[in-house]
């Protein structure tokens, strides 16, 4: 479809109308990433990372975190991290206990580059798992 004007152009807006009438909708960033089981990983060890995410927008993050070790409390922390990769801007703690499984989804208003990691917290005892799952959702 388009839309002529008063000096004689016309400009397409079929991508727009469609989009608005449900009909298309616009490409989104998503993505996933663990390093798999790791055994006793080293503190602070990377367990799954987003890398930097080019476009900035609006992320639906899901983190799943789980343990096989019955008999020891399990810390990891998930930070949002800046374009540099050399501070982190927010960070929050999440702790498990026996054997377990977690998931959080949780959003993140995102700058160009960015990303977010998981890492644990304590030097992980039996096998440690993350991973991250993510979508640009504006």
């Amino acid at each position: 479809m388009r839309i002529a004007s008063a000096a004689g152009s016309s400009t397409d807006v079929t991508d727009r109308v469609a989009r608005l009438l449900g009909l298309a909708t616009e490409a989104r960033e998503a993505g996933s990433n663990s390093a798999g089981n790791l055994l006793a990983p080293a503190i602070n060890t990377i367990l799954a990372t987003t890398g930097a995410l080019a476009n900035p927008g609006i992320y639906r993050v899901v983190v799943v975190l789980g343990t096989d070790t019955s008999n020891n409390q399990q810390m990891w922390q998930v930070q949002h991290r800046n374009a540099a990769d050399t501070a982190t801007l927010v960070s929050f703690p999440m702790a498990a206990v026996a054997s377990s499984l977690g998931t959080f989804t949780f959003y993140l208003t995102i700058a160009a580059n960015e990303r977010v990691r998981v890492t644990n917290i304590i030097a992980g005892v039996g096998n440690m798992h993350a991973a991250l799952s993510w979508e640009r959702i504006s």
